[in-house]
């Protein structure tokens, strides 16, 4: 018998550089220092790091040193240096930069009483709309959902919402994230407007590469199909509509 597991990759292979913030860095997340390197050679080393997923870069122009990180903003917040520039790969397909100003950007119902236990990117004094404005509008961190105390008016920013912290956690169920708060209503970004979607993968451009040998991708398996040969697993993957396979 022959089978074969249709996967979802951990890191696309479809990521795409965001345009340089300048001014900004991510602290305390280097890994690999390069010096005596353009930007465009900063972003090549990224792309070919092996050794671990690098994510991003801050560039010190008056050094030209680069220094690359597996950190973004989904999960830390840039700090003030006017000596750097922060570049990004978006490998996340789900991300949708937002217009705050739309009014095709959907919120989810309310969570009353509950609450996200992610690390607070950003906690600001506001209303509820004015936190819903402040999270699309977000560039220092990929907003995706926050709490509200009402007591205080407060609401604090999530890089998270409960799929990405249920992901994070290694399997918790993302319908027991969220914790119990009498004082905390939880709101979650479901959608943006229809032009800040990424664009789906164009399957008529994809190559299947040469097979590797002796080894396979753990724990991530999608569906398994029987009885099959090398080319209609190939052809499965190809036409699978219900996940993006890879």
């Amino acid at each position: 018998m022959q089978i074969c597991w249709l996967l979802i990759a951990d890191y696309p292979d479809h990521c795409v550089w965001e345009a340089e913030m300048s001014g900004v860095l991510v602290s305390g997340n280097d890994l690999l220092t390069l010096t005596s390197k353009t930007v465009d050679e900063c972003k090549k080393a990224c792309e070919d790091e092996s050794t671990f997923h690098c994510q991003s870069f801050d560039y010190h122009t008056a050094t030209s040193k680069c220094f690359l990180s597996v950190a973004s903003r989904y999960t830390t917040a840039l700090v003030v240096h006017t000596s750097y520039s922060y570049y990004e790969r978006n490998c996340q397909v789900k991300y949708q930069k937002c217009s705050g100003a739309s009014p095709n950007v959907e919120w989810s119902d309310v969570w009353h009483a509950k609450y996200l236990p992610a690390a607070v990117l950003a906690t600001m004094k506001m209303t509820i709309d004015e936190c819903k404005l402040a999270c699309v509008q977000q560039d220092t961190f990929h907003c995706r959902s926050f709490e509200y105390t009402e007591t205080t008016k407060t609401c604090a920013l999530h890089a998270y919402n409960r799929q990405d912290y249920s992901d994070f956690t290694g399997g918790l169920s993302v319908h027991r994230v969220l914790l119990t708060h009498t004082n905390k209503n939880y709101y979650e970004l479901i959608e943006c407007p229809e032009e800040a979607k990424p664009q789906p993968v164009d399957q008529s451009k994809c190559v299947w590469l040469d097979a590797v040998d002796n080894y396979y991708l753990y724990g991530q398996t999608k569906k398994t199909i029987t009885s099959t040969t090398v080319e209609d697993c190939q052809k499965s993957c190809e036409d699978e509509t219900t996940f993006e396979c890879h």
